[in-house]
């Protein structure tokens, strides 16, 4: 990452104190969406491949914490 894209991101977390909320409720409406995406099962089988004989069990894992976000973000709206 460039160092200003890296200047300009502690700024935006320095001047907004709410941003990691918003961002949480923003990442989780997108989940929602993608998670019925054909596709969406794909991405995940792909992003994990490189775990070998254990992918299966990572991607578990990511749909758990994928599933977990969107739970959390829905029980505080």
């Amino acid at each position: 990452m460039r160092s200003l894209y890296v200047h300009d991101i502690i700024v935006l977390v320095n001047g907004r104190p709410e941003l990691a909320d918003e961002l949480r409720a923003c990442t989780a409406e997108e989940l929602i969406g993608l998670a019925d995406e054909p596709y969406f099962e794909y991405v995940v089988q792909n992003a994990v491949a490189g775990y070998g004989a254990v992918a299966a069990v990572r991607a578990t894992i990511v749909r758990g914490r994928l599933a977990a976000i969107v739970e959390r973000v829905s029980t505080r709206a």
